[in-house]
């Protein structure tokens, strides 16, 4: 926490800038201040999480199963929240949503393939659109696209990631090698 008393700056455009006793707590590199006529001082500013997986997933890989992310990397206001244990994000109503996750590394079978979208839990109904992979029969190529939505929920809502379809996966996310690639969520406010 951070103690702001008495400061004053002038600002490139020449307004000046005033704080008298803020405490500020989770600040962000990117954002507004306001104080409103009873003192009370607000943050506005991006609201994002960016969540991956901390190991790799070789159980549950079969269609309608969820990729849990275990580890919420950045986390910027309060309209987000990931249960780690789950993988279940909550999203506050009234906002619209860019959901977006991509595997990373995914081991596959010659043939194999892995789609995956974002799920309404609430609903229940897939939202968006997918993405996965790919293997080429007899080659080593892999294709990828990342899952996307823009939703604007009417209340809280819960999300996840859903296999949408496999087969001849034989792991998420390979962390034994040196890419480490993990499968990876963000999702942010944009309106």
């Amino acid at each position: 926490m951070a103690t702001i008393g008495n400061a004053y700056s002038s600002p490139s455009g020449g307004s000046k800038v005033t704080a008298d006793n803020i405490q500020l707590t989770g600040v962000t590199t990117s954002g507004i201040l306001t104080n409103d006529s009873s003192g009370t001082v607000t943050s506005s500013g991006p609201e994002i999480i960016f969540a991956k997986r901390d190991s790799k997933q070789t159980s549950g890989i079969v269609s309608g199963s969820k990729i849990v992310f275990t580890v919420t990397e950045t986390s910027l206001g309060a309209a987000i929240s990931l249960d780690e244990g789950t993988g279940i994000f909550t999203l506050v109503g009234g906002n619209t949503y860019k959901l977006s996750s991509s595997l990373g590394r995914v081991d596959l079978s010659s043939g194999g393939h892995i789609a995956i979208r974002w799920y309404d839990i609430t609903k229940p109904e897939y939202i968006g659109k997918g993405g996965g992979k790919f293997a080429h029969p007899g080659s080593e190529i892999n294709m990828t696209d990342a899952a996307v939505a823009v939703f604007t929920p009417e209340s809280n809502t819960e999300v996840e990631v859903r296999i949408a379809s496999t087969i001849g996966v034989q792991e998420i996310g390979n962390f034994d090698d040196f890419r480490g690639q993990s499968p990876h969520a963000c999702i942010e406010i944009v309106r």
